[in-house]
């Protein structure tokens, strides 16, 4: 997504990065429901780090959201998010999964996967993944 908002004309960069911001939220949303609980009560170490990434990672989307129209700020503040949103990618990598891995039993991370799913589904439902503000937004009018 991050390549597509990048590579998107002037006209179009307003939806490409709203697909990438929803999608932010939409993770966010899934893990801040089901598996941050989970690490929280399983005794995960780096848990608040964890958090606080995920935080950021989103309070820098929503930052972005204006700055669409403004080429160079937003391309320099693009690197920032890309930045955070590897560094969120590794920690999950790292040293969430494999802590779930260990945590949990084979029954479990399957409930827990599928809740997730569930959940997608229904934000999908409420809220279109892929559906960007700002086409929901041009519509209305």
């Amino acid at each position: 997504m991050l390549r597509e908002v990048r590579a998107s004309t002037a006209a179009r960069r307003d939806i490409a990065f709203e697909m990438l911001n929803d999608a932010i939220m939409h993770h966010w949303a899934v893990e801040e429901r089901h598996l941050y609980p989970i690490l929280e009560q399983r005794g995960y170490r780096d848990l608040y780090s964890s958090l606080e990434l995920h935080r950021s990672l989103c309070h820098i989307s929503q930052d972005l959201r204006g700055l669409c129209d403004d080429g160079p700020h937003f391309f320099s503040a693009l690197k920032v998010l890309a930045a955070h949103i590897e560094q969120h990618i590794v920690d999950e990598e790292r040293t969430v999964l494999p802590f779930v891995e260990q945590a949990l039993d084979a029954g479990e991370q399957r409930a827990v996967g599928e809740k997730m799913q569930e959940t997608i589904a229904e934000m999908e439902n409420e809220d279109w993944l892929g559906t960007p503000e700002a086409w929901r937004n041009a519509s209305s009018a």
